[in-house]
């Protein structure tokens, strides 16, 4: 029987889904910085390059699979915030072809799958996803995983050991950019098990090649910091840190984080799921993919429970959530049938417009009038320091974004650059800093600048702090709300 051909060419849809992840996120081209962690991936990518290791130098407790993505951008396309913009980019876009891959898999049609592609980057603006966060990383990996796993029944022999042990390495990968991912990666495992039936003698035989394939990337990271003789340094971030992280939460915060962060994501996606409720409401009876819906929302809730485990509650921990999200609203496409019913292209323009008008009104549009008016603030900062910074030179960012260390090329007093980490009590017990020793240490160092922002906040710390500098620094200038303090015995000398 003679099939209709697709009216657009794989390769059309491809460059329109890139052009269209371009477009969605082509404004964040001139933010040099969106929030504080991108800017400590960018500050240790840049120093591996340089010969120093991730936690050698700077701190964090991240696993080292995002500093490593960061080093090959930087190293590969330029040493510049760009290169962090477009390999963003290039993975945003690669998960949405793994989710449309995914929903050709799970779904029946085309058009479905290609919702759910599209939608992807849209809903990404959100939650802060805007930030080149790890969520928009590891969720390749799990996907690509996930499909790998699936595909792998359709193989016999010695190519179902091959796919089974690569759907571990690329839930490897993504356990080395968070290890939070364990929770979505058992899911998936639990259930490619139970939708195939297997018995436990299958599954025996599958897991020890899965497992290899998990526990490679760890064991290769551990190795290289162990062949480097920073092994201890690994270990204390990537392990002792974060079981310190679970403990410096109040329980009295945890309702209260838990309520505001549910609000923020039902403000952020009430549309699709408005669009979910209403077409399947209209839409024909299904019973076949009856089993395809139940995974997509226990992959859903999956997410949450990923979001909720470190009970901190940050917005962008819920972008877990949105590749099941997106997968839900086309296996709805898909029982509604025709894709030229008005309410249906209503529907799903409605599903579209929001997200994007919400991002353009409330940061797109601010950044860019700001950016054509004033320029990037981080960028100005660093341009007045770098006229009289000398090569060798210390610069102190007491309370604003880490990225000027990066911009000025300046050395780091401190490896804490990370605000918080010296700021806050709780993120020093983290850290393992003694604060009063810390700040002593930096200011022995001498830095030429010390940058402080307005400290609305009322830290304690902070206040401290800018206290001493009056000691041996004086005012240089103030660009927007950073402060800038030049070392007192330079500024006689100008």
């Amino acid at each position: 029987m003679h099939q209709e051909k697709p009216a657009l060419s794989t390769r059309v849809l491809l460059a329109l889904l890139l052009f269209w992840v371009l477009l969605l996120r082509a404004a964040i081209f001139v933010r040099s910085a969106v929030d504080w962690d991108e800017s400590l991936y960018v500050l240790i990518a840049s120093q591996w390059l340089q010969g120093h290791l991730p936690y050698t130098t700077v701190f964090d407790l991240k696993p080292v699979g995002i500093f490593a993505i960061f080093s090959v951008a930087l190293g590969l396309l330029g040493d510049t915030i760009l290169s962090i913009r477009f390999v963003t980019v290039l993975f945003v876009y690669a998960t949405c072809i793994a989710i449309f891959l995914l929903g050709r898999r799970l779904l029946v049609s085309r058009t479905s799958a290609l919702v759910a592609a599209f939608f992807y980057p849209v809903f990404t603006l959100g939650m802060e996803g805007l930030a080149s966060n790890t969520e928009l990383f590891f969720m390749f990996f799990n996907i690509v995983g996930l499909l790998l796993l699936l595909s792998a029944l359709d193989q016999f022999g010695w190519k179902r050991w091959v796919y089974v042990f690569f759907a571990g390495l690329s839930f490897g990968a993504a356990l080395q950019i968070k290890y939070l991912v364990a929770l979505e990666v058992a899911f998936f495992v639990a259930y490619f098990a139970w939708a195939n039936k297997l018995s436990v003698n299958q599954m025996a035989r599958l897991a020890p090649v899965l497992t290899l394939g998990i526990a490679l990337p760890t064991g290769l990271a551990m190795s290289y910091f162990w062949a480097n003789n920073h092994l201890n340094e690994f270990l204390y971030a990537n392990f002792e840190a974060p079981r310190r992280y679970l403990e410096i939460g109040r329980p009295e915060e945890y309702w209260l984080g838990l309520r505001h962060s549910l609000q923020d994501w039902f403000k952020w996606s009430w549309v699709a799921i408005t669009a979910i409720v209403l077409l399947g409401m209209l839409a024909k009876p299904d019973t076949q993919h009856r089993l395809v819906r139940r995974f997509l929302l226990l992959w859903l809730l999956a997410g949450f429970l990923e979001s909720w485990a470190p009970l901190k509650f940050y917005p962008h921990y819920y972008l877990v959530t949105m590749a099941p999200l997106c997968l839900l609203l086309a296996a709805t496409v898909e029982r509604y049938g025709s894709v030229l019913d008005r309410r249906f292209v209503l529907g799903l323009l409605l599903v579209l417009a929001f997200p994007i008008v919400r991002t353009v009104d409330k940061y797109y549009y601010p950044w860019i009038r700001t950016y054509v008016a004033q320029g990037d603030p981080n960028v100005n900062i660093a341009r007045h320091i770098k006229k009289k910074l000398d090569a060798g030179e210390y610069i102190y960012v007491v309370n604003g974004q880490p990225i000027l260390y990066y911009l000025t090329h300046a050395m780091l007093p401190t490896k804490y650059v990370l605000p918080p980490l010296i700021l806050s009590p709780r993120f020093s017990y983290v850290a393992g800093v003694d604060y009063t020793i810390e700040v002593d240490q930096i200011l022995s160092k001498e830095p030429r600048y010390v940058l402080v922002r307005d400290h609305r906040e009322g830290n304690e710390r902070l206040k401290e702090i800018t206290a001493r500098l009056a000691q041996s620094y004086v005012l240089d200038v103030k660009i927007e709300d950073t402060t800038i303090y030049l070392r007192r015995r330079l500024a006689t000398t100008r």
